[in-house]
């Protein structure tokens, strides 16, 4: 996943650098670097809306718990009633599947 910046390959490789999207990003003031100019106020930064909706659901994601808890509490108290019951065919197909993924 790159970060994708705007017409900054292109002033690099062409050695434009006196636009009016040059000049925001310089300073955001219309002052070119050309000039020697201090750049101290005005720099900005846009992200794309992906980066946005990455964002997002990073944050999303962040808050989301990694247990079920509701799950996690019916299977103990199944367990502590003696109502929970195991499935030894799908246990013993899912460890041949395991035992095969490992190779």
């Amino acid at each position: 996943m790159g970060i994708e910046i705007n017409g900054l390959n292109n002033r690099a490789t062409q050695g434009a650098g006196t636009s009016k999207q040059d000049k925001e990003v310089q300073g955001g003031k219309g002052e070119s670097a050309d000039k020697g100019a201090p750049t101290t106020q005005g720099d900005s930064v846009s992200l794309t809306d992906t980066a946005s909706r990455l964002s997002n659901l990073s944050e999303a994601l962040a808050d989301t718990p990694v247990v079920n808890t509701d799950k996690v509490a019916a299977f103990r108290e199944a367990i502590a009633n003696g109502s929970y019951q195991v499935n030894p065919e799908k246990v013993a197909e899912k460890l041949m599947g395991l035992e095969e993924s490992l190779g």
